[in-house]
C-alpha cells in the first residue's frame, strides 16, 4: 500500500457501472483529449492540490507516458499542482520506451515497467517528492517510479491523483 497516495475523486460510482462526474471529465480530457476537459481538470485539481498540506520545500514531477500515447492530461495537472504549491514542475523521471501500461495485464505490467527504462534524471537526494498521475488503477506504476526516487536518495515521496479506479471491483491500495 502506498501510504502517500492523495486522490481527488474516482473514475466510478461506488457499486456501479456509471462514471462519476469526475470520470466522465476524466474521459474527455484523456481518452478523447478535450483540452476544455483538460483545462476544467486541472483547475479543480490545483484547487484541490491547495487544500493539502505540504513541506515548502517539494519538488513536482509527473509519471512521464509512452511515446506511443502520449499524455497531455498528466502534465496540465503536474502544472497546476506545482502552481498550487508553489514550486515549479520538474521533469524528475523520464521514460526512455516500451508500451503503455495502461491496456497490460496486471501479471505483466512489472515486465512492461522495467522495459520502459525510466530513470531520475534530476537530483532529489533529501528531498520530497510529489509524483502527479492522473489515474490510479494499480498502483504499480507509482510504485515504480516512487522506488526509483528512493533508490536514489530522495527522502520522501507522496503521489497525487486526479482519480482512483477500479481494478475487478477494488479500489487501488
Amino acid at each position: 500500500m502506498m501510504k502517500s497516495l492523495h486522490a481527488m475523486g474516482m473514475v466510478w460510482e461506488p457499486d456501479r457501472s456509471e462514471r462519476t462526474a469526475l470520470g466522465e471529465l476524466l474521459g474527455r480530457a484523456k481518452d478523447h483529449g478535450s483540452p476544455d476537459a483538460t483545462a476544467s481538470l486541472a483547475a479543480a485539481f490545483g484547487a484541490w492540490v491547495s487544500s493539502l498540506d505540504f513541506d515548502d520545500d517539494v519538488v513536482v514531477t509527473t509519471v512521464p507516458a509512452s511515446r506511443a500515447r502520449p499524455n497531455r492530461l498528466v502534465g496540465a495537472l503536474g502544472v497546476a499542482a506545482a502552481a498550487a504549491l508553489g514550486v515549479p514542475h520538474e521533469r524528475v523521471v523520464t521514460r526512455r520506451g516500451g508500451p503503455p501500461v495502461r491496456d497490460t495485464p496486471l501479471a505483466q505490467r512489472a515486465a512492461i515497467l522495467r522495459q520502459a527504462c525510466f530513470a531520475v534524471t534530476a537530483d532529489v537526494a533529501d528531498r520530497h517528492v510529489v509524483v502527479v498521475d492522473d489515474v490510479v488503477l494499480s498502483g504499480s506504476t507509482l510504485r515504480h517510479v516512487g522506488g526509483l526516487l528512493h533508490q536514489v536518495g530522495a527522502s520522501r515521496v507522496s503521489y497525487l491523483v486526479a482519480a482512483r479506479s477500479r481494478l475487478n471491483g477494488e479500489l487501488a491500495k
